[in-house]
C-alpha cells in the first residue's frame, strides 16, 4: 500500500511532463529517445510473439509521435516522421498477426498520408484489403479497392 502513492506520483509526473521532447544534439543518436525506447520494447515483445504487449508499446510510441509533431522544430520534422512511420508499420504488422485488418488498414492509410510512396505502407494496405475481403461489406469493399487503386496510380 505504501507503493501506491509513489506509483500514482510517477504516473502523475509522466502525464504532466511534455512527451518526447527533442533533446539537444550530442546527447543521443536520436532526438526522440523516449519514442525510440518504446519502439525497441515493442520490437522485443514482437520477437517473443507477445503481440498484445508489442501492440501496446507501438501504440504508445505512435501517440508520443502525434503529440511531438505539433511542437517539433522544422529541422527535426523528417526524423520524427520517419520514426512515426516505422512505429505505425510495426503496429500494423502486429495487428496483421492477430487478424485485426481494420487497424492494419487505418495504419497503412496514415503512413501513406505521410509518404504516399512508402512501399511497406502500400504492402500493408494491400494486405489488409486482401485478407479482410471476407469480413467487410460490398460497398465498403468497393470504396477500399477504389482507394487502393488511387494510391497505386499516384505512385506512378
Amino acid at each position: 500500500q505504501q507503493q501506491k502513492p509513489a506509483q500514482q506520483q510517477n504516473n502523475y509526473n509522466r502525464q504532466q511532463s511534455a512527451p518526447s521532447q527533442p533533446i539537444q544534439s550530442g546527447q543521443s543518436s536520436s532526438n526522440y529517445p523516449q519514442i525510440e525506447q518504446l519502439k525497441t520494447e515493442g520490437n522485443t515483445f514482437f520477437k517473443q510473439q507477445s503481440y498484445d504487449e508489442a501492440s501496446a508499446k507501438y501504440y504508445e510510441a505512435i501517440l508520443e509521435c502525434e503529440e511531438a509533431r505539433a511542437r517539433v522544430p522544422d529541422h527535426l520534422r523528417d526524423e520524427l516522421v520517419k520514426l512515426e512511420i516505422a512505429c505505425r508499420l510495426n503496429y500494423a504488422n502486429v495487428k496483421a498477426k492477430i487478424d485485426d485488418f481494420e487497424l492494419v488498414l487505418v495504419q497503412a492509410r496514415e503512413v501513406l498520408k505521410m509518404n504516399p510512396n512508402d512501399g511497406k505502407g502500400l504492402f500493408r494496405l494491400g494486405q489488409s484489403y486482401y485478407l479482410s475481403l471476407i469480413h467487410i461489406s460490398e460497398p465498403t469493399r468497393q470504396a477500399e479497392i477504389s482507394y487502393a487503386v488511387f494510391c497505386l496510380k499516384k505512385k506512378k
